[in-house]
């Protein structure tokens, strides 16, 4: 199936690479303990070693828990529109920060831009 993904013109390399760490994460399930550590630094590891899958899971949970961390929040959109090249996704987490009152317009502002950034890097990712 992967394969015949990779052969489609309109699919995002993005994609099919988040696509196929996350068949590698869960054909080689890791030790619990990474998975359910939350301290900042094990988000972080779990990012630079491309478990972008339980990253997600784990910031997923946090800011229902956690409504007014605008951090959590920008995290997980970053984690959806920078690593996974899932801008839509991160579109809409941006207009969830956009209506939370809790944040400020300086706040919204820097998701705004962020969102931005990642949209021309996913553009930039295709062209070349």
């Amino acid at each position: 199936m992967l394969r015949s993904l990779e052969q489609q013109p309109n699919v995002a390399r993005a994609h099919i690479e988040f696509a196929r760490r996350s068949i590698d994460e869960w054909s080689h399930p890791r030790t619990k303990e990474v998975v359910v550590e939350t301290q900042p630094e094990s988000l972080e590891a779990l990012l630079a070693n491309g478990y972008f899958g339980a990253t997600i899971e784990i910031l997923e949970q946090n800011p229902r828990d956690q409504p007014q961390d605008f951090d959590l929040w920008l995290k997980l959109a970053e984690v959806q529109g920078r690593h996974c090249g899932n801008i839509k996704r991160a579109e809409k987490i941006v207009q969830q920060i956009e209506a939370n009152p809790a944040f400020s317009s300086e706040q919204i502002q820097l998701a705004k831009t962020r969102l931005k950034e990642w949209r021309a890097a996913g553009l930039q990712h295709i062209q070349g």
